[in-house]
């Protein structure tokens, strides 16, 4: 009489290698099935003729530069399609344009690009090159004979944003006088100089200009306005005063 086995468990047959192998190349294929969709997917939604651009937006008030300018410019790149399109390109190429500060560029379903530019707002001259605007920063539009009324900024290379700085913070002093700075020039030595729109020259040298230029506000209205049309130009590079410059024939007599 046979005896029972208990506990015994039925053995499993495993796959054979064919079997594997199938199903390896199954996984493949779909696989590959599926990135072949997603890459079609990805080509039809950039297919510039299923998602056409067809309209740029300008959403701001521009004094300096023609709106056909910002169309042109962004029509370099609009054949792209509405997906396709390289917003940071056409951002960079309007920022490259004279008289742009900053523009952004953002897509509007289903086919429009919105547009917004932020011109440039002349501050000064700078030299006979280019002008210089709120930020100190240089730009070069063309220049005509319209620029002449704004003031003249002078200084060696890479001190356009210092000299703007001093401009905006010394005319902010002068201003309660009535006087206006027509040419500020730093030298190679360092040195600040200004003119005034009274034809007033003061020299201010390297170091201390605003106390500097304050002594001179302090005593301008009760000692040298009253003698304005004789004074030539004043030196303030002095620790506790200034020298006056007399017209030729207009030199006081000496006491």
């Amino acid at each position: 009489m046979a005896r029972r086995v208990h506990g015994a468990t039925r053995l499993q047959r495993e796959p054979k290698p064919e079997g594997r192998g199938v199903a390896v190349v199954v996984k493949l294929l779909l696989s590959a099935l599926l990135l072949g969709a997603v890459v079609w997917g990805g080509q039809q939604l950039l297919d510039p003729a299923r998602f056409p651009l067809h309209t740029v937006r300008i959403e701001s008030p521009l004094q300096r530069v023609a709106q056909q300018t910002i169309r042109d410019t962004v029509g370099r790149y609009v054949q792209a399609g509405f997906l396709g399109v390289d917003v940071d390109a056409v951002r960079d190429a309007l920022e490259a344009l004279p008289w742009v500060q900053r523009a952004t560029v953002r897509r509007a379903w289903p086919d429009k690009l919105v547009v917004r530019v932020t011109e440039q707002q002349a501050l000064a001259r700078w030299g006979n090159e280019a002008l210089v605007n709120m930020r100190g920063e240089l730009f070069r539009p063309q220049l005509d004979e319209s620029w002449g009324r704004l003031p003249l900024l002078r200084g060696p290379r890479d001190s356009n944003r210092q000299v703007a700085e001093q401009y905006v913070a010394m005319q902010g002093m002068l201003k309660p006088l009535g006087l206006t700075i027509t040419h500020l020039s730093l030298d190679e030595r360092r040195a600040l100089s200004l003119r005034l729109d009274n034809g007033l020259q003061l020299g201010l040298g390297r170091q201390d200009t605003d106390l500097r230029l304050l002594r001179f506000v302090r005593v301008f209205p009760r000692v040298l306005k009253p003698r304005l049309a004789m004074i030539e130009s004043i030196d303030l590079r002095y620790t506790n005063g200034l020298a006056v410059r007399w017209r030729a024939g207009h030199a006081p007599a000496a006491a």
